[in-house]
Parts: structure tokens; sequence; C-alpha cells
């Protein structure tokens, strides 16, 4: 359904006169803070990663390549880019310290576990949040 609706998108952009696209692969989505807030709402105090969410983003990433060399194959002149934010971003949140980041687990700004209930500035229904000291220490905001 994701890629029906990612293949409408970049037809219609194409029609419109688009040739040349960057796709960026879905990421890790069951590690987000968000993601391991729910996770920990529900019972799992380690507050892993949700896997379902993750092997779901999989999936999809999976099916994304094909997508496109169809469209290349069937648009003339229809070139892409495909960067696997999957890759990186997994990379960052399994090794934090390497890319120079203290933890890749918890936001820096939000509420709840993890700061993952995206609240910051106010202005959802949740009022309340929580700001890091400094925001260069971690991967997600």
């Amino acid at each position: 359904m994701v890629i029906g609706n990612l293949t409408s998108v970049i037809k219609g952009i194409y029609k419109e006169g688009g040739r040349k696209f960057v796709i960026l692969s879905l990421g890790p989505l069951g590690c987000t803070p968000g993601s391991r807030a729910l996770n920990f709402q529900q019972g799992n105090k380690s507050g892993n990663c949700i896997q379902q969410l993750t092997t779901l983003a999989k999936i999809h990433n999976s099916a994304l390549p094909k997508m496109l060399k169809q469209l290349e194959q069937k648009l003339p002149g229809f070139k892409y880019s495909l960067f696997d934010f999957f890759k990186v971003a997994s990379e960052r949140i399994n090794n934090p310290s390497k890319y120079g980041f203290k933890t890749s687990k918890t936001a820096c700004c939000g509420t709840g576990p993890f700061r993952g209930i995206y609240s910051c500035g106010g202005k959802r229904q949740v009022k309340e949040y929580k700001l890091c000291k400094n925001v260069k220490d971690y991967l997600f905001f």
C-alpha cells in the first residue's frame, strides 16, 4: 500500500516535469524514542525496539528498489538515487559514541520514557516536556 502510494506520488511529480529523484529508505521505525516509549508503556520495561515496526520498515525497503527499477523502465528520463537511511540510522543507533553521540535511545526533548512523547514546545496535547542540556549528545531531538 505504501509503495503504491509512493509510486503514485512519483508519477505525479514526473507528470509535472520531475525527472531526478532522491529517495530515502525507511529507518528502523521500531527503535525511535517514541517506539521505545510505547514499548515501555506496554510492559517492556527495558525499552527495547519494537521489532514488528522495524520488520515492516525492512519489508518496505526491500520492495523499494524493485519499484524504482520498474519506474525507470516505464518513464523516459526518470533517474533516481536511493539512500539507505535504514543502514545509516541503525549504525548510529547501535554505536552512538562512534559518531559523537552519548545516547541514541533517549530523545533530547520530550516527555515520558526515553522522552519519547514528542511534546517539545508545549504546543501539543501534552504540554510538559524536558529539554536536554546539550543537543549534540543526542541522536534524536
